[in-house]
């Protein structure tokens, strides 16, 4: 059965014209990785989603929630 990791990170974006724009680099337990690909993305009231692919080659789904002012990471494979 596979397990679902979710905690909370810190995320670089671009500059857009609402927050939070497209996200560059996520920085996860002191590691900072290049997003080298945004796989797909999508919007829902309560957060903005994002499916990505990481320099390292994991691909993971990051959200930033709207409320909370806050980015979290998911994934579904070993840990990154």
């Amino acid at each position: 059965m596979e397990e679902i990791i979710q905690k909370e990170i810190l995320v670089e974006c671009s500059a857009d014209y609402k927050y939070p724009g497209v996200p560059n680099v996520v920085i996860i337990d002191k590691h900072r990785y290049k997003i080298e690909k945004i796989i797909s993305r999508m919007r829902t009231p309560e957060k903005e989603i994002f499916n990505i692919r990481l320099d390292n080659g994991k691909d993971c789904k990051i959200s930033y929630i709207v409320k909370a002012d806050k980015w979290m990471i998911e994934t579904i494979k070993e840990k990154i």
